[in-house]
């Protein structure tokens, strides 16, 4: 993988940095460092999100040149523009920041990028996110729970990382507690969540019920987040018990498990 990193590093090669500099912590090999480097060096210097009235756009790494221009052109704003790309891009890159002693550098811009999300992506009426723009303009009749999770899972990390003293800290533990209220209010009583989060019609998730989970439970942990969002996270952890544990092995009767998160360690839970 080292030997592979692209000259363009698009969203999902940044995923595994905060794992290389952790084998650079653990060995003191320099070759971890190197594509560490690189990669924050390219979010700084060709950040993926586009701020302003065009809104914030990442599809141009995953398309034919043609392609996009063509999108662009007839679409303006960003249609491919998606709220995982916090999580695949700027927490990654956040955290490797950080190991760096680069977290400063990062700061300014992640902070742009989240308000910029938020601007977008927030659902008013709801207070969640949608996952996309046009999940936004377009979708009249419930909000996937893409835009919430990811937004959620990747916030309590920034924050781990970001700076404390940086004037955008405050608001950007705003947005987090807010929407940890909004996905709050539609947690079933059993502690799941829904495949479209506003409607209890949609099926329960076995990926939004344990990653929401997680991140309540470790944005209380960490102090970003209030006693009532670690509430809601055990709750959706019990949830995931119920329906997902049988016989001594994961699994799950209605579809999608995410192994991910239900290999977290425990200690995420207390």
């Amino acid at each position: 993988m080292l030997a592979n990193v692209p000259e363009y590093p698009s969203s999902h090669s940044q995923m595994p940095l905060p794992l290389i500099v952790r084998l650079y912590e653990m060995t003191g090999e320099d070759k971890y460092m190197a594509p560490a480097g690189k990669l924050v060096d390219k979010c700084l210097e060709e950040p993926e999100f586009r701020p302003g009235d065009q809104g914030f756009l990442q599809t141009q790494r995953y398309m034919h040149p043609e392609t996009y221009a063509a999108l662009k052109k007839e679409i303006p704003g960003g249609a491919g523009t998606y709220v995982d790309c916090i999580a695949t891009h700027y927490m990654p890159a956040m955290l490797t920041a950080r190991a760096l002693g680069r977290e400063r550098e990062m700061a300014d811009l992640v902070a742009m990028t989240l308000k910029e999300a938020m601007r977008h992506l927030l659902d008013p009426e709801t207070g969640l996110f949608h996952q996309s723009i046009l999940g936004h303009r377009q979708n009249k009749k419930g909000i996937c729970g893409h835009g919430s999770m990811w937004t959620l899972f990747a916030m309590g990390l920034i924050l781990e990382a970001f700076p404390r003293d940086h004037p955008d800290q405050p608001g950007l533990v705003r947005i987090l507690r807010d929407l940890a209220e909004a996905v709050g209010r539609v947690q079933t009583p059993e502690g799941a969540f829904h495949c479209l989060l506003d409607v209890p019609a949609t099926p329960l998730s076995s990926l939004y019920t344990p990653a929401i989970g997680c991140a309540l439970v470790r944005g209380a942990r960490m102090g970003f987040l209030p006693d009532s969002a670690r509430a809601c996270g055990l709750k959706a952890w019990e949830a995931i018990k119920l329906r997902t544990f049988r016989g001594g092995r994961v699994g799950d009767s209605s579809g999608t498990v995410s192994y991910t998160h239900l290999t977290l360690p425990t200690s995420d839970l207390v």
